[in-house]
């Protein structure tokens, strides 16, 4: 019988191979760190002390005591030696480099607090490019906003001298610690760029800030050449001072989780509200006229619920960077307009309670001053902006307990820091910065 043929069963086929696996996409690029979270490039810092004698006009009698005023200035060395070298040997015949300018920075310290509480800031924002000047008003004695505000005038009349030999005719408050005469007193690459001033101030200090910037916002000089021969402002000064006292005009406007009136200085002549100034100046239309006369009205109490666009909260340095700018670009205005920077805290205390605090500057901000920006941060109490007092841990423990902490002081600078820089560079026009909507751009 013949064999019988079997076929074979075909063979399976083989399974499909696996897909190749996707190539991994390329690891994003951390993010580029905020302009201001860290120390800037100019580590070469030189601080100016003194001790400035001016008067103090006694509101209720008219008397004029004499108030020694402590002042330090913090300025960046802009160019280094080996720059300023390099750029002589390439000028005509070796003749010195032109110095660098650095945009002026006045930062008013708290109620009763000294500006040491304030040098890690004031250091910080030196080190990128700004010259930071400081006072420190009398201690354990209550001297009213408005008999505080020439202080200013008497520390830039200072500064002015020191550096740029401008108005130091004789009579003017005198100084202790002044070097030998013709001895240097700032490297000779940096000078001071009056017409580039911003005004900053935390606490009671934001609210006389806003205070100087409602009286004297008259717009950028026309040039630097108009900067220079006419730097003041045009309000009236309320100086008690000789000619020496200098104001000069603050093209942008920083506050640091600023307080208004409280129940313990309710509106008057003495303790004008700050809020209701910024609301002139960007409402009445008459300018630094308008603002020093509605900021000193007291027939009614300023508005304290008014709307509120909606402040970012910020976690990072490079949110509180990012809240300082614009959200969209629009056209510039045919004329500068005012327009202020905040940054809160977002812990409530008792030195910076509701109804007193910074939401009547964001809310003055919001109904007058477009553009304006405030940003949030959530974790910061009302002295996490202040460096810790004598006394470590136990003095900064001491200091939160009394008038309210909140987050790491390290964090909350840095954050700080950055959205000063970001505003400051836009609004005075450095780096590039031009002010984006025609605040103050250029210069």
């Amino acid at each position: 019988m013949p064999a019988v043929a079997t076929a074979e069963a075909p063979a399976a086929p083989p399974p499909p191979a696996a897909p190749a696996p996707a190539p991994a996409a390329p690891t994003p690029p951390p993010p580029p760190a905020a302009k201001g979270a860290a120390p800037g490039p100019y580590s070469a810092l030189v601080e100016l002390k003194a001790v400035v004698e001016t008067e103090r006009t006694i509101s209720a009698t008219g008397e004029r005591k004499l108030v020694r005023l402590p002042v330090v200035a913090t300025i960046p060395q802009l160019l280094t030696a080996a720059a300023t070298t390099t750029t002589a040997a390439a000028g005509e015949g070796g003749a010195p480099a032109a110095a660098a300018t650095a945009p002026v920075v006045v930062l008013i310290g708290g109620f009763q607090s000294r500006a040491s509480m304030y040098r890690p800031l004031a250091r910080r924002l030196a080190s990128h490019g700004y010259a930071v000047l400081q006072y420190n008003a009398p201690l354990l004695k209550i001297v009213p906003d408005a008999e505080e505000l020439p202080f200013l005038g008497a520390a830039c009349g200072w500064l002015r001298r020191r550096v740029d030999g401008g108005g130091g005719g004789g009579g003017g408050p005198q100084e202790e610690g002044a070097p030998p005469s013709g001895a240097p007193l700032v490297p000779p690459s940096t000078q001071l760029d009056w017409g580039r001033a911003a005004v900053a101030g935390h606490s009671r200090g934001g609210k006389l800030a806003a205070l100087h910037y409602a009286r004297g916002f008259e717009g950028p000089p026309a040039d630097a050449a108009d900067a220079a021969a006419d730097g003041t402002s045009s309000a009236p000064s309320s100086s008690s001072s000789s000619s020496s006292s200098f104001v000069p005009r603050f093209r942008a406007c920083f506050l640091i989780d600023p307080v208004d009136n409280t129940p313990f200085t309710p509106e008057s002549a003495l303790y004008p509200s700050a809020a209701r100034a910024l609301r002139a100046l960007g409402g009445g239309g008459k300018g630094a006229a308008a603002a020093a006369a509605a900021a000193t009205t007291t027939t009614a109490a300023a508005p304290t619920s008014l709307p509120l666009a909606a402040p970012l909260a910020c976690a990072t340095p490079a949110a509180a960077a990012a809240a300082m700018a614009a959200t969209a670009k629009q056209p510039p205005p045919p004329a500068p307009r005012p327009k202020i920077a905040l940054v809160a805290a977002g812990l409530a205390g008792p030195s910076n309670p509701e109804g007193s605090n910074w939401r009547l500057f964001a809310d003055a901000a919001a109904e007058a001053l477009p553009g304006s920006r405030v940003a949030v941060l959530p974790d910061a109490g009302h002295t996490s902006f202040m460096s810790a007092p004598p006394g470590g841990a136990v003095g900064a423990a001491l200091l939160d307990a009394l008038f309210g902490g909140g987050g790491a002081r390290g964090s909350v600078l840095d954050r700080t820091a950055a959205a000063a820089v970001a505003w400051l560079d836009a609004e005075l026009g450095v780096g590039g910065g031009g002010g984006g909507d025609g605040a103050g751009g250029g210069g």
